[in-house]
């Protein structure tokens, strides 16, 4: 009766609710089936119904408790099918996600593989320019290293030609610097030796000169002035003694000009000395000779005071 009810439109809690009402009209009211005449019940049949009505409140209990764990599995299990039937959806859509993915990693792979095939046939032309270039270039440097050879030859030719004209030029040089020296050398020597002879001659005819001075008493009368000179210009000291007698040596310069002093024999002190060369330095400049030719840059003379 339940399933009739619920498959005539009603829901599971109305069903269960007529089957109850149902079963409370059977049991309060009675069904009968007899044409016989009513007979007015009795008072034990109403203790009956009353009985009866607690069983029907206990069975209808039981069968909406029965409902609600119908209800409830039943709703289990439209969840669980929504569940399967959500669970399919997320499956298709990861099943598709995934063969997206593969497509799109194959497309990927197919991609790099075309672009490494691009890559290396772009290496490989890269590799062939370089190496013709490189061949190019190589070439050009030998040739350019075969000009610069031939050129330092060139140049190492005319260098060595240069040198050799410098080294010829330079032997030609020499030789004519060797030849002038020569000849001035040759030169020099004879007009030293010319001068020589004419300054020997000089000499010869000075010494004559002297001589015949000399012989002729000049030399003495020279000396005599001198000693004379500077025998005035002489300071006595206290410690000259009576006797006194100094060769004395005196260097001049032409003019006369008193240049040195120095003593040979000489029987005077110190004092004494320092007086006759203080006498000679004040003589200076000394008369000239009465003839040149008795001039002498180192004069000797005897100071032999009176």
């Amino acid at each position: 009766m339940g399933e009739l009810l619920t498959r005539s439109g009603l829901g599971p809690i109305g069903a269960s609710v007529g089957l109850h009402l149902g079963l409370f009209g059977l049991l309060v009211f009675g069904i009968s089936f007899d044409t016989s005449p009513a007979v007015p019940p009795m008072p034990r049949a109403i203790e009956a119904v009353i009985v009866d009505e607690s069983l029907v409140q206990r069975e209808m209990e039981k069968l909406e408790l029965q409902e609600k764990a119908d209800e409830e599995a039943a709703r289990q299990r439209r969840q669980e099918a929504e569940d399967a039937r959500r669970k399919a959806e997320e499956e298709t859509a990861r099943l598709q996600r995934l063969e997206k993915e593969r497509v799109q990693a194959e497309q990927d792979k197919k991609t790099r593989e075309e672009a490494e095939q691009q890559r290396r046939v772009r290496l490989e032309k890269e590799r062939k320019e370089a190496e013709a270039k490189e061949a190019q270039e190589r070439k050009a440097r030998e040739e350019a290293e075969k000009q610069r050879i031939a050129e330092l030859e060139r140049k190492r030719k005319e260098e060595e030609a240069r040198l050799a004209k410098i080294r010829e030029e330079q032997r030609k040089a020499e030789e004519a610097r060797k030849a002038e020296e020569k000849r001035q050398r040759e030169a020099e020597e004879a007009r030293i030796k010319a001068q020589r002879q004419e300054e020997l001659r000089l000499a010869m005819a000075e010494e004559e000169r002297r001589i015949q001075a000399e012989e002729a008493g000049l030399l003495a009368q020279y000396k005599a002035i001198i000693q004379q000179r500077v025998q005035r210009n002489w300071i006595r000291p206290p410690e000259a003694q009576a006797g006194l007698q100094c060769e004395v040596f005196v260097s001049q310069i032409p003019g006369g000009e008193v240049v040195g002093v120095r003593f040979g024999q000489c029987n005077g002190d110190e004092v004494v000395r320092r007086s006759i060369e203080t006498a000679v330095m004040r003589a200076s400049p000394l008369p000239p000779p009465p003839d040149p030719s008795l001039f002498e840059r180192n004069l000797v003379f005897d100071f032999k005071p009176e």
